[in-house]
């Protein structure tokens, strides 16, 4: 069976391509800034249970704010002008961090209230930057959303070691600037990309052929949670999540085999190049894989590195593991929002979208509660072996969910197997 070679894309769709790619380059730069925020808090004289209690407070409103900005992108019918409104109050939140850490309100640092405040507007960007450019995929069938997806890696990729030597000479403060100039700059690149597959972009194709623009049509909630097969995989987004969010507890690993655990930086860094390779071969994969299908690969590799985790006897044992989880997340980067996307209803897709991303907040939120409980209650270890059990366990649910709903009659929209191509007569 031969395969279909994907359309070249037009001299529009290269150029727009470049755009977003560069976009993505520096919108990475923004979110370097993130791995630098325990760091301010510890330093600016909270201790240990305020940090933690801001922490809690801050992944709370990242959780919420996702889907009410997609509600709000919707009913704008653009996403840019949103993304852009966002870039800019998230740039000068952040930028007013360091500020906020020496004044005191009730006796509270002021950064205890502003980083959830900052947040709730810095969160959804990736959300909807995502829609962005799914949406305009769809518009040049040529163009990859991974391949794209993966400058934003690399951004993140460069700037986080670069941030590490300017913190020593010049402080703590100095990637919170940065992250208002880099926001500036991702804000005034994506101004420039023309919008595909919204209603802005739909009413002015109307205006500028003369023809009245289409009516604006309400939001409809029921759409979106009478979708069997979105509403399983949102589910499924979550549960799968809750284990994952074991890899941020690797400095408890490390003093096990050996290691430094000072050294989770350094893995980091060598993570986030694998996400990057996950993202790189994507369009490959494509070609010979469904979305569903690449979902679930993604968890099978997550499944790996969880279990492969317990059976670790050396530092360097752990370095090669937790590679397998910037793989895993660089696929299911690749595939999950494409696939959110085709099954969200029209109007509804950047609420969808940013209800995917808020899914991961929450996962988040009870996924590091549950950790810290287990890591005491039965070491690390086991930890991981029992949250390597519970991605297989959700990875047989998300395959069932094709199984379920063809037995109630409900064809899959974007099916778990490819239909065979006919060959050429």
């Amino acid at each position: 069976m031969g395969q279909r070679s994907s359309p070249a894309l037009s001299a529009e769709g290269k150029k727009v391509y470049r755009q977003f790619c560069l976009a993505e380059l520096f919108y990475g730069c923004v979110w370097g800034t993130m791995s630098f925020i325990t760091l301010l808090l510890s330093t600016s004289g909270l201790n240990s249970q305020q940090v933690g209690l801001t922490m809690s407070i801050t992944s709370v409103f990242a959780m919420i704010s996702a889907p009410f900005w997609g509600v709000i992108a919707d009913k704008l019918g653009s996403r840019k002008k949103l993304f852009l409104f966002l870039m800019i109050s998230s740039g000068l939140g952040f930028a007013l961090l360091p500020w906020s850490t020496t004044i005191k309100l009730g006796g509270l640092s002021l950064v205890m209230f502003l980083l959830p405040a900052a947040t709730f507007v810095r969160q959804p960007g990736s959300s909807v930057m995502d829609a962005m450019v799914v949406g305009t995929t769809t518009h040049f069938p040529g163009m990859s959303y991974s391949s794209i997806r993966l400058w934003n890696s690399i951004g993140y990729t460069v700037i986080s070691p670069l941030y590490t030597m300017t913190v020593n000479a010049w402080g703590v403060a100095f990637p919170f600037y940065m992250f208002l100039v880099f926001s500036a700059i991702t804000g005034f690149l994506t101004y420039r990309i023309k919008e595909y597959d919204t209603r802005k972009a739909k009413e002015d194709e109307m205006e500028a052929a003369a023809q009245p623009a289409p009516k604006k049509e309400k939001l409809q909630w029921g759409k979106l949670f009478k979708n069997y097969y979105l509403v399983t995989f949102l589910i499924f987004n979550i549960v799968v999540f809750l284990p994952s969010q074991m890899y941020w507890f690797l400095n408890y690993l490390l003093p096990e085999v050996g290691g430094d655990a000072s050294a989770v930086g350094t893995l980091a860094g060598i993570r986030t190049i694998f996400e990057v390779l996950g993202l790189f071969i994507m369009p490959f994969l494509k070609k010979r894989f469904s979305l569903p299908q690449l979902i679930l690969i993604s968890g099978i590799v997550y499944a790996g590195e969880m279990l492969l985790y317990p059976v670790c006897s050396s530092a360097m044992m752990v370095t090669v593991v937790q590679c397998l989880d910037g793989l895993g997340f660089g696929l299911l980067l690749g595939a999950a929002p494409d696939y959110v996307y085709a099954l969200a209803p029209e109007g509804l897709k950047t609420t969808a979208t940013t209800l995917y991303g808020a899914g991961m907040g929450a996962a988040g939120i009870i996924g590091n509660a549950f950790a810290g409980w287990a890591i005491a209650a039965v070491g690390i270890k086991m930890t991981y072996l029992f949250s390597g059990l519970c991605v297989v366990a959700f990875l047989a649910f998300f395959v069932l969910t094709f199984v379920f709903g063809r037995m109630m009659k409900k064809p899959a929209p974007v099916p778990f197997f490819r239909k065979k191509e006919q060959p050429a007569a």
